[in-house]
């Protein structure tokens, strides 16, 4: 995925979302950088590479 590209997802309350790649980054988890992509900072929803969403 790159900035600007759209994801679609399903969230329980309010059915399919659509939203932006804002921005991408990486972050440390344990002793391996894994890349991770800013999907939505008001629910501070991120994709995290080989791990997952954080919503």
């Amino acid at each position: 995925m790159q900035v600007g590209e759209t994801v679609q997802g399903y969230i329980q309350s309010t059915g399919l979302q659509t939203e932006t790649v804002q921005s991408i980054d990486s972050v440390l988890v344990g002793t391996v950088n894994h890349k991770r992509w800013t999907i939505n900072t008001y629910y501070n929803i991120y994709f995290i590479e080989g791990i997952g969403s954080t919503y």
